[in-house]
């Protein structure tokens, strides 16, 4: 498996990608949010798989599930993501070039992005 991570809020380890199980038997990458994780982690762990392979498939989900309990994600509304893009790219672009460094391109990013949503959507 291949990730490239953009990493914005979790700068830490913990939200590297892949993602593996203790077995490192089972590995999972992931793009996006799922906002009723919580009650999908409790159907999970109540399921009985018949087959091995559908073992497999409900620890790959379970994997998933827990991660997300203790991920922080930064997903935007999907109209702004462009806007997103440039203002991350270009802070990311001024600490790569050593104008600033990477904790203050990832402030700045913050601030920026969150001045420009809330005048968007109030």
């Amino acid at each position: 498996l291949a990730h490239r991570r953009l990493a914005i809020v979790d700068l830490t380890d913990d939200a590297a990608q892949p993602m593996t199980d203790s077995e490192k038997s089972v590995y999972l990458t992931y793009n996006g949010e799922i906002y009723n994780h919580l009650e999908l982690r409790a159907e999970l762990e109540a399921e009985r798989p018949a087959t091995s392979e559908q073992a497999q498939i409900r620890e790959a989900r379970l994997l998933s599930a827990k991660t997300l309990e203790r991920a922080r994600v930064l997903v935007p509304a999907t109209p702004g993501v462009k806007r997103l893009q440039s203002i991350v790219y270009t802070q990311l672009q001024r600490a790569m070039l050593g104008q600033i460094s990477s904790e203050e391109a990832v402030r700045t990013a913050a601030e920026q992005w969150n001045r420009y949503s809330e005048a968007r959507w109030p």
